[in-house]
């Protein structure tokens, strides 16, 4: 089946293909719930990373019940990514619907995503790290669940660049300062004995926009998540490194306010259920997730299987991170959000309804 979608757009940069730091607010702190960009666009056939301009709307998306007898709900995410896989696994498979839900899946940037969260334009975000960057900036939400705790992103670099030392002084794709790709894009190359001042990153505003700087041979490498980057590993350029396994951080999961949490236990719940249930099927399932990935990305069947056995070590046992990924995302967005102490875990994470899916 295919999914719906709409678009959660700023108003200011959001038709532009590159957003250059000028343009646009700081990714560091997220939207305020009064933000005009949390306006809710009319609907759109789902497909990848969606960038077409769409017009407001007043339309609240809250909860309500789906034609089929089960629960509509909306969940925000970036783009249509595997980062996000588990969600399409979950509702093509019908693990959703079991548990009594019917998702619907909108595309947007952080920060009016995260506005639009508060507002009640929807009732969760996929995309972890902005809602945890608003709980820190003491906004009333919470992560529920999270699905990968190593970040699925992949440093490709432009034909003939193999090779972490080839970049320094040259200039990266990445995104805005405080925002994921950039972050991982800084933590892999420390790794490898590069610092921020080695190399300059280019922000722009989505992996196409990254895959075709480095297509087009204008920046030296490009950090691209993985379905993204595969076309252009089909084409020759090379893999220089992967976050997947040696870098810790919540990447992708489910947030919700703390007011929903409070008000709507039973329907969280189904959620964070039917959310487990998904992750495991995408993680151990390869016939089915690649199946999946065949339908919703239009991969190949032999890309498909190859995006299976690379993500599968990137998911998390049972909904809860690791200690060293929340550790290293507690620090990380201290640092780059330059915020007066770090958060603690209890003011980002609520791990209640992680322990009800487990008895039951």
């Amino acid at each position: 089946m295919r999914l719906s979608n709409r678009l959660f757009l700023l108003p200011a940069c959001a038709a532009s293909v590159i957003l250059l730091a000028a343009c646009g607010s700081s990714a560091a702190a997220p939207a305020s719930p009064s933000a005009s960009a949390s306006a809710v666009a009319s609907a759109a056939p789902a497909k990848p990373a969606a960038s077409a301009e769409a017009k407001p709307s007043g339309a609240s998306a809250a909860a309500k019940p789906a034609a089929s007898g089960t629960t509509h709900v909306v969940v925000g995410v970036t783009s249509k990514s595997t980062g996000s896989l588990y969600l399409y696994v979950g509702k093509d498979l019908g693990i959703f619907a079991k548990h009594g839900l019917d998702p619907e899946f909108v595309v947007g940037q952080s920060d009016a995503l995260v506005a639009g969260l508060s507002k009640g334009d929807m009732e969760f975000m996929g995309t972890i790290p902005s809602a945890i960057q608003g709980a820190e900036k003491g906004l009333p939400m919470r992560v529920i669940f999270v699905a990968k705790d190593h970040p699925e992103y992949l440093l490709v670099g432009d034909k003939g660049v193999t090779e972490v030392s080839q970049l320094k002084g040259k200039q990266i794709a990445g995104s805005n300062p405080a925002q994921l790709p950039t972050l991982m894009a800084n933590a892999l190359l420390s790794i490898d004995g590069l610092q921020p001042s080695d190399y300059t990153i280019v922000s722009v505003q989505n992996d196409p926009a990254r895959a075709a700087l480095v297509e087009n041979h204008r920046v030296a490498a490009g950090i691209l998540g993985v379905s993204e980057a595969l076309p252009l590993l089909n084409d020759g350029h090379p893999i220089i490194d992967s976050t997947i396994s040696k870098v810790w951080t919540p990447s992708s999961g489910l947030a919700t306010t703390v007011d929903l949490m409070k008000n709507r236990k039973a329907l969280v719940q189904n959620m964070v259920d039917a959310a487990v249930e998904a992750a495991k099927v995408t993680a151990t399932d390869r016939q089915q997730t690649v199946g999946v990935l065949e339908q919703e990305f239009g991969l190949s069947e032999a890309d498909s299987g190859k995006l299976f056995d690379l993500l599968k070590p990137s998911y998390t046992n049972g909904g809860r991170p690791d200690p060293r990924a929340i550790q290293n995302q507690i620090e990380t967005d201290a640092k780059a959000m330059e915020l007066p102490k770090p958060a603690t875990e209890d003011q980002i994470y609520d791990y209640s309804f992680l322990a009800g899916a487990a008895q039951k």
